[in-house]
């Protein structure tokens, strides 16, 4: 056991900075066993065998519980062997008993970071810092280590947003399979996008406000308004342009104006503090 690096014991005394600290950046499988537990034993050449095939991608830590009695009694163990994976500080898996390595490897490759992921969190760096021929390498790079990583499609539709390419854009989002355009990040680009479009075809701001003042009615105008709001970051205006949209026509495109404000929210977090206070302001709309 001591010649496989991270494959390692630990007791209540250092679990925290073993276990629970090391978590912050790689998985950390716990395997709580006995010496008098046969399955145990069993089950130390796959957890052997799994150490060695993710490296250091992977931590196994194993806890003897005739010597860590209270250790495993804290995290409730009643059978061995046991296995707690943790990820950033917690336990996010629990096996009981023998189990096969395919199994073992399924729980793990949920939370195990593989090549086209670190290559994907680089290319989100590089994005976020407008480097986007180096984001668009190693997105490549990305697909090239796992073509059918769908992740890749999301990465690449908000790099197109980014970098101005609304079009491929566009088609990186239609590409997604259906369980991920329901995803958070899904929606909040194709709610950036959709505003986006309609910014880049509309006047300048000041331009729109002068139409409002000469024609209150303009609903087109204020629809376009908001949209410049809200990608600067400008949300309660864009919001108060939506929420006029709908108290003057609820049928304008298909309650534009609502559905603006739903993916204004979408852009900026259910946690922001307007997001309560506009859902009771048009919720009074709607009854």
């Amino acid at each position: 056991m001591d010649q496989i690096a991270n494959l390692i014991s630990v007791t209540g005394g250092d679990f925290r900075e073993k276990v629970l600290e090391p978590s912050a950046s790689v998985p950390v499988l716990v395997d709580f066993w006995a010496d008098w537990c046969r399955p145990c034993h069993m089950l130390a050449p796959t957890l052997e065998a799994l150490a060695q095939s993710y490296g250091s991608q992977l931590l196994i830590a194993k806890v003897n519980t005739e010597t860590e009695p209270d250790l495993a009694a804290g995290f409730g163990i009643r059978s061995l062997p046991t296995l707690l994976l943790f990820r950033h500080g917690k336990a996010v898996q629990q096996l009981t008993g023998l189990r096969p390595e395919g199994e073992i490897r399924r729980v793990l490759d949920l939370y195990v970071e593989s090549q086209a992921d670190r290559l994907l969190s680089k290319v989100r760096k590089q994005t976020a810092q407008g480097n986007y021929d180096e984001a668009k390498r190693l997105l490549e790079e990305a697909q090239a280590a796992d073509p059918e990583n769908p992740l890749i499609h999301l990465d690449s539709a908000e790099l197109c947003l980014k970098s101005g390419d609304l079009d491929a854009a566009e088609e990186a989002l239609q590409a997604l399979p259906a369980n991920l355009r329901m995803d958070g990040r899904s929606k909040r680009l194709q709610a950036e996008l959709d505003f986006t479009k309609v910014r880049n075809e509309a006047p300048d701001e000041q331009a729109l406000e002068r139409e409002i003042a000469a024609d209150p009615r303009n609903l087109d105008a204020r629809h376009q308004l908001s949209a410049h709001r809200v990608l600067a970051g400008d949300y309660e205006g864009a919001l108060e342009a939506l929420l006029e949209i709908m108290r003057q026509d609820r049928s304008f495109r298909d309650d534009l104006g609502r559905r603006g404000i739903l993916a204004s929210f979408e852009l900026m977090g259910e946690e922001h503090d307007l997001v309560g206070i506009y859902r009771r302001k048009m919720a009074s709309l709607l009854h």
